[in-house]
């Protein structure tokens, strides 16, 4: 069916009632009986009024856009405040199945009815070639149900599209002014039988149209040059009996078939999408939009008043005007105050914002004519932020296998991004607990987009997922960074989140705040992988214990103590009081509460030392003295023990009996060469690490059994890379070789110097 905004003319092909196909007519007690379980009322003021019987605008087309979709297929169809003269006159009853065989080139072959002496319903029963009609009245209740059937025998498009013309053949209105205008009271498609479904997603819309539990209303849909859109309005999923007639209907949009977004599900999924791409980013300009018709994505970007352009670039300009006239929810921008020309309440498309530029091109050729290798890039062209809301991995489509797996389209994006930029795609559906990221379509294509990813200049990728979009399962994501600000910026605080949300926050029309679903504690819940994504990734990656293993022993702070350190110059040290076997966790019940600077207050702090040198240096050296730093939040971090595992010193020539085992030591290490930069491939992405991080960063484990008496020597080798390896690992040589002392002993040695000199 393609319903014409002007004319809601109905094409039918005329194959159709070459089928099995029953008609029934029943009261509310059948809907009980055959397990409908819920009422409801579908409003036809947008419908054709029947006249007569006879929808006055169907028209037959004997050419169909469907495909051949093939196999048994039952759509059961409900009305009530049907006429009542109608639902007693077995002719007229005949007459309207005639008209309908007529319309649709079929033969009425036999006809025959029934009457139930005591309730009054009718049970009529025709034939047409090759196909049956029974129908069953209820006149009392003012209903009529109709149930069609077809056999995988027979050359048929999908069967719901026959619901506007059985509507107007069947839907006769009463002559009652109080019974209300004829309405569809419910109705149900399902694919019966042995049905092949060449792409398994197609099972998301028969889903809807099918489910007996579900109520479904006005459907609509058509057909552009490159896919089928559909829009079906359906209550919430818990909306109750009493609250159908009350509560909004929520829209759910379809491509082929396949769920894209709805109405309820929104904000979830399209503020998921965007912003914490553009959160990540210091300042984000220019953006780009790979797909997103229905311009919801276009939508959220614009709440960004940092934001001067966006370019869109959807290859089906037909799917983005459907979007104007069907989806306006998706894609009104009429409440950003800058958009003068509309009054309150007004629609206005995000197609036609100022800061907008929405084209309907392919993609993929459209980066590589502009970033492609041999091309001569416009730096002022170059993006931000550039988003995804394309096809998913796991689409049969081939056209997916480019977006994700074309080294020369990976390559053009990277290269249209500025230094520092971010990347981010929506991946469909998350993985089950249970299934194996190596066989299935998804999990092999976004492997190697990481690769391309990483190969091209991202320099790390992480993954999150968002259950309340209204799909069937959560939603995945994958966000590459180009920069370490960005990478930084991720794991910010959830209070600073909020900062940003309000600084960068579009002015409304209405005062009303633009964002609608993401805040600081939700993006929080989106900085680390799922327990599922980590299972998944550990099938096939080397990953050790999650957590703690309980099976572990534990040296406990009870048995160890504080004294003066056999090392010179090195101050105070920690020794073991009683024997512990290797392997055992080390004071495992402080370690767990670290303290952790993260680079954003690391940044402060820097600020606030060289503002106020003399107040600040304590808690400075006291920071860089008993602590270590790591880049696993992107700028350095900050991690102090809050025990006196703390003071624990430096085990010199690898003699370290906790923390990690080195292939070097501080005289053999190549000052040239910094360990960092011998990062595993599963540093890039790697859901175990990040999921663990706080845990494993949290104990360290003897690397061999020791003695009572022994000094606990740990791997400061492992906290002197990054930018400052060759300074930290002459450092570290030098206390070594007994030619300096460390930083706290340094600093109470001057305090002692400072107070005799007062003395």
């Amino acid at each position: 069916m393609k319903a014409e905004s002007n004319s809601q003319k109905i094409r039918i092909r005329p194959e159709w009632f070459a089928v099995h196909v029953v008609l029934a007519l029943v009261g509310p007690f059948a809907a009980s009986k055959w397990g409908f379980s819920r009422s409801f009322v579908w409003s036809t003021e947008s419908l054709p009024v029947a006249q007569n019987g006879v929808n006055s605008n169907a028209t037959i087309d004997n050419e169909s856009d469907n495909e051949n979709e093939g196999g048994a297929q039952q759509l059961m169809v409900d009305f009530r405040n049907v006429d009542l003269s109608f639902l007693l006159d077995s002719e007229r009853i005949k007459d309207a199945v005639g008209k309908m065989s007529d319309l649709c080139g079929s033969t009425l072959l036999s006809y025959s009815c029934h009457e139930w002496s005591q309730s009054g319903a009718m049970n009529c029963v025709a034939l047409l070639d090759d196909a049956f009609v029974s129908v069953l009245s209820w006149p009392k209740a003012g209903a009529i149900s109709l149930d069609l059937f077809t056999t995988d025998e027979t050359d048929v498009g999908s069967l719901e599209e026959l619901i506007l013309p059985v509507q107007g053949l069947f839907s006769v209105p009463s002559d009652d002014e109080g019974s209300g205008k004829p309405t569809i009271h419910q109705w149900l498609y399902k694919k019966r039988g042995h049905t092949d479904y060449a792409n398994p997603e197609s099972y998301e819309l028969d889903w809807f149209l099918g489910g007996q539990e579900r109520s479904k209303f006005n459907q609509f849909s058509t057909l552009t040059t490159f896919q089928r859109p559909t829009i079906l309005e359906v209550p919430h999923s818990r909306s109750s009996f009493a609250s159908q007639t009350s509560l909004p209907l929520n829209k759910r949009l379809f491509l082929d078939s396949v769920s894209q977004s709805s109405l309820n599900g929104m904000e979830p999924y399209h503020e998921a999408l965007v912003h914490p791409a553009l959160l990540a980013h210091p300042e984000p300009k220019r953006v780009a939009i790979i797909g997103g018709g229905e311009g919801a994505t276009l939508r959220e970007v614009l709440k960004h008043n940092t934001v001067e352009a966006c370019v869109m670039l959807e290859i089906d300009g037909e799917f983005m005007q459907f979007g104007r006239e069907h989806l306006q929810e998706w894609n009104d921008c009429s409440d950003f105050e800058y958009n003068k020309g509309t009054a309150p309440g007004e629609y206005f498309s995000c197609f036609d914002d100022p800061r907008a530029d929405a084209k309907a091109v392919d993609a993929v050729g459209w980066f590589l004519e502009r970033f492609g290798d041999d091309v001569a890039i416009d730096e002022s062209e170059k993006f931000d932020v550039v988003i995804m809301d394309a096809l998913d991995p796991s689409s049969l489509v081939s056209f997916s296998d480019v977006l994700y797996g074309s080294e020369a389209f990976v390559k053009s994006v990277v290269n249209s991004m500025k230094e520092g930029g971010v990347f981010i795609a929506q991946v469909g559906a998350v993985s089950g607990f249970n299934e194996d990221g190596e066989l299935d379509k998804a999990g092999r294509v976004l492997n190697r987009f990481a690769q391309l990813l990483k190969e091209y200049g991202a320099i790390s990728m992480k993954s999150y997922d968002e259950a309340h979009g209204e799909f069937f399962s959560p939603w995945g994501f994958r966000i590459g960074f180009m920069g370490i600000q960005t990478q930084t910026n991720w794991y910010s605080h959830p209070s600073q989140v909020d900062q940003i949300l309000a600084e960068r926050a579009v002015a409304t029309k209405s005062g009303l705040f633009p964002f609608d679903y993401i805040d600081g504690a939700t993006f929080m819940s989106y900085q680390y992988p799922s327990r599922v994504e980590e299972t998944v990734y550990c099938r096939h990656s080397k990953c050790e214990t999650r957590g703690f293993d309980p099976d572990v022993s534990n040296v406990p702070a009870s048995t160890i103590e504080m004294k003066a350190s056999n090392i010179p110059n090195a101050g105070r040290g920690v020794f073991f009081m009683e024997d512990c076997p290797e392997g055992s966790y080390f004071m495992l019940e402080d370690s767990v509460h670290a303290m952790i600077v993260f680079p954003g207050t690391a940044d402060v702090m820097d600020a606030m030392l060289d503002a106020y040198p003399a107040k600040w240096k304590l808690l400075e050296n006291y920071v860089s003295g008993y602590g270590f730093s790591d880049d696993f939040f992107g700028y350095e971090a900050h991690r102090v023990d809050p025990g006196i595992a703390t003071f624990a010193n430096h085990g010199c020539n690898g003699t370290n009996n906790i923390g990690t085992a080195s292939k070097e030591t501080e005289l053999t290490a190549d000052p040239e060469r910094d360990p960092e930069d011998d990062i595993d491939e599963d540093e890039f992405f790697n859901p175990f690490a990040e999921r663990n991080y706080f845990a494993s960063s949290a104990w360290d484990k003897l690397l061999r059994a020791t003695k009572a008496g022994e000094e606990v020597l740990d791997n400061y080798m492992t906290f002197a890379v990054g930018e400052d390896w060759a300074v930290n690992l002459n450092e570290l040589k030098m206390n070594c070789l007994n030619q300096a002392a460390g930083l706290v002993v340094e600093y109470e040695n001057s305090k002692r110097k400072a107070s005799s000199h007062r003395s």
